[in-house]
């Protein structure tokens, strides 16, 4: 493909008894090269992307682990405040694709649409009102 940087995300093998092997040495030394502090992330990537998903989440820790669930932009607790910025000083994009990956229920159509609806609307609100994006420099 040519590409000097990829993001992908992968599914760990975890040793028998699956119940103890959240510490267990081969699980952490496997999520000591795919754990990553987002803003690292972004900070590595921006310079190289050419679009961007703006999407915030809630991360739910568990007895397994963790669990993300999407949030309105500026809802969740990825510092996106932080994320905006290292996009506009390290970036060639003009522009915040902002995406909304709510967990929304699948059998009322009508419920669904609202809840995405009002989390775009509220994603827009911060990216406006927070972010100051769009405004005059």
């Amino acid at each position: 493909m040519g590409a000097d940087v990829v993001k992908m995300s992968m599914e760990l093998r975890r040793p028998r008894p699956v119940a103890g092997s959240r510490f267990h040495p081969e699980i952490m030394e496997k999520l000591r090269y795919v754990a990553e502090y987002p803003m690292t992330a972004i900070a590595n990537l921006a310079p190289r992307a050419v679009t961007n998903h703006f999407r915030d989440d809630r991360i739910e820790f568990t007895r397994w682990g963790f669990k993300l669930t999407g949030a309105a932009v500026g809802e969740g607790d990825i510092d996106m405040a932080c994320a905006y910025r290292i996009f506009r000083e390290t970036s060639t994009m003009d522009r915040i694709n902002i995406e909304t990956e709510m967990a929304i229920p699948l059998d009322d159509r009508e419920t669904a649409l609202r809840m995405e609806l009002d989390a775009v609307r509220r994603s827009i609100r911060y990216c406006c009102d927070a972010l100051e994006i769009g405004k005059a420099s």
